[in-house]
């Protein structure tokens, strides 16, 4: 293992920021939203799991294996806007090829013994029921941005993101239930979270923003 080459990439995370294209009060880099969705992943499995069955526990360590990894390809793409990455199934093929790219030469890089299991893990980092949960805490983060953002900071340049993120966190809820086969306690337990993640962005919805006020005295006056 190197350590040096460990450090670099540490320190990357820590620099690259988040949300390029909006005006923060308070920047996010990746290491602090990695450190979020661990936290998210690690709170949210021991919770389904204190109400699942043996067989149907999640596996909490493969969880956060994934969590710890699952933007550590941004030490090399940087941190791409959903909107950039998304455009197009093209766009998004690209930026893959690129993330998978970057994943290998990072793992190389630290001379790891488990190189394959960690890029396995990046590759399939939402792909099952521990996946779902990082999508879910993945989600989760964005949503607590804006709630810092708006809610705490007072920065009203963000709200019109609210309505957005309401319905990023509807479709994910409809992904989770059409894709994985959790125990109606488990989804208990996730619609639960669901739920008070909607309601954060309704709450952000309903602040009244003088921006939008003037955008829309512009258009009446048109």
């Amino acid at each position: 293992m190197n350590i040096i080459k460990l450090f670099s990439v540490s320190q990357s995370m820590s620099a690259i920021k988040r949300y390029s294209q909006l005006h923060l009060l308070k920047p996010e880099s990746v290491m602090e939203h990695t450190g979020f969705v661990c936290l998210f992943t690690y709170i949210l499995c021991e919770k389904i799991n204190s109400v699942s069955g043996e067989k149907d526990k999640l596996n909490i360590g493969l969880a956060l294996e994934k969590a710890v990894i699952h933007d550590i390809d941004e030490v090399v793409t940087g941190d791409i806007p959903r909107p950039t990455k998304y455009y197009s199934k093209d766009s998004s093929k690209i930026f893959e090829e690129i993330a998978e790219q970057g994943i290998k030469q990072i793992i190389s890089e630290l001379d790891l013994d488990f190189q394959s299991r960690i890029e396995l893990n990046w590759k399939t980092a939402k792909d099952d029921k521990e996946g779902a949960i990082i999508a879910l805490a993945d989600l989760a983060s964005v949503v607590y941005k804006l709630w810092d953002e708006v809610i705490l900071l007072g920065n009203k340049k963000l709200i019109l993101q609210g309505n957005q993120v309401f319905g990023y966190v509807q479709n994910l809820s409809k992904e989770i239930k059409e894709n994985f086969d959790f125990t109606y306690d488990q989804q208990l337990a996730i619609n639960n979270v669901i739920y008070q993640l909607l309601a954060i962005c309704a709450e952000i919805n309903k602040i009244n923003n003088p921006l939008l006020g003037t955008l829309k005295t512009f258009e009446r006056s048109k």
